[in-house]
């Protein structure tokens, strides 16, 4: 199937797009929580990475666009975080207004790339669940999102919660380090950072609200690497498990890395099984381009995301094998993305006099040898039951 455009039709995407960003432009400044909440969610988690997906996979139709759903979420997530992060490195307290004008620059970038690089496309067919299967992702979003938004802002800060409003208060004062004295990766510092700017204060529905809405967005990405691997059946049911189990729900509900962790995992190994699924090469190369940050993305978050790069070389050998290297350049391109995302932040973190004790807290505490393997369900099932 080939795709084609004229000059009409991506003057009217754009104007939509342009429309969009200038509503969540002046509903920041608004005052009103809902709707700075909205016009935070819309720049942020939405149409930077609905841009760059338009830049990297052809323009699809409706049949598409189920996939395209998590996947500009979790592109937009990635780049805001970015942003965010540039902008901590600048000398300097934190306001809205430069992370208005970076996120602005980006959209406007990314809009400009999209009009010049614009050109006829193939693409396989990505055929949209019939009634049935419609109706039982509703279902399975509907449990997520009800479990997950449901009350969010009832109680206050708690546990690690403290430790990430108390760094984020500490980058918008202007303290330079302030992420470097986390002892995780910078993402959840960053989408805290944004939403704390964007609703500005320390609102805990609005700070809990993108690590929620992250939870809920891999919910649906579980369903479709079900889906590509089974059947919609198995889909259904492994995204209600995601969406109901204790831990992912649990931390899902607080200012904490594991809603956006799983999102990025989660994507990142789409891509890589749709990578290894499809025959097109080109069209494969760009699923490891999307697999390759986000795998990156998920290091931003934690560093136990290096766990999912075992699955994601299986599935890399067992499409190419031994021809790997043919495609030497996408490879590179590939690899390199993931060395410069990491190495951006990572670099001066190792830099930082406070990486010796994160380093030291970890390979005395969590991977010491001398803990040795043991039986960890009874502590899983507490823990589950805790965050129920």
């Amino acid at each position: 199937m080939t795709v084609t455009f004229n000059n009409s039709q991506q003057i009217k995407r754009a104007g939509i797009i342009l429309a969009l960003a200038a509503l969540s432009n002046g509903a920041l400044l608004t005052g009103s929580p809902c709707l700075q909440l909205g016009g935070g969610a819309l720049l942020f988690c939405f149409l930077p990475g609905l841009l760059l997906l338009d830049f990297i996979m052809p323009q699809q139709d409706s049949e598409g666009f189920l996939e395209r759903i998590p996947l500009s979420v979790g592109a937009s997530y990635l780049l805001g975080t970015l942003i965010v992060l540039i902008l901590h490195f600048l000398p300097g307290p934190l306001s809205l207004f430069p992370l208005l004008l970076g996120l602005d620059l980006l959209i406007a970038l990314l809009l400009v790339i999209c009009f010049a690089r614009r050109r006829n496309l193939k693409e396989p067919m990505f055929r949209l669940p019939d009634r049935r299967s419609l109706a039982l992702i509703a279902l399975v979003l509907l449990v997520a999102s009800f479990y997950r938004f449901a009350t969010l802002g009832y109680s206050e800060y708690q546990g690690d919660e403290i430790d990430v409003t108390s760094l984020v208060r500490a980058a918008i004062l202007g303290q330079d380090d302030a992420f470097f004295w986390h002892k995780k990766g910078p993402a959840e510092l960053a989408v805290a950072t944004a939403f704390a700017l964007f609703t500005g204060g320390f609102n805990e529905f609005a700070l809990r609200f993108p690590f929620a809405l992250a939870s809920t967005l891999a919910v649906l990405a579980a369903f479709l690497v079900a889906g590509c691997m089974f059947n919609q059946r198995v889909a259904g049911l492994a995204s209600l498990l995601l969406a109901i189990e204790g831990i992912t729900l649990g931390f899902s509900r607080m200012v904490q890395y594991h809603g956006v962790v799983v999102l990025a995992l989660s994507l990142s190994f789409y891509c890589f099984y749709r990578l290894y699924q499809i025959e097109d090469n080109g069209q494969a190369a760009r699923y490891q381009l999307l697999g390759a940050g986000f795998f990156a993305f998920s290091l931003l978050a934690h560093y136990e995301a290096a766990l999912i790069g075992l699955p994601l070389l299986f599935l890399y050998w067992q499409k190419y094998g031994r021809r790997f290297i043919d495609d030497w350049k996408i490879l590179s391109l590939s690899t390199g993305l993931v060395v410069i995302l990491l190495a951006a932040y990572y670099v001066p973190f190792v830099l930082h006099p406070h990486f010796t004790q994160t380093f030291e807290g970890y390979t005395t505490i969590r991977i010491s040898p001398e803990r040795g393997p043991y039986n960890n369900l009874p502590t899983y099932f507490a823990v589950s039951y805790t965050h129920l």
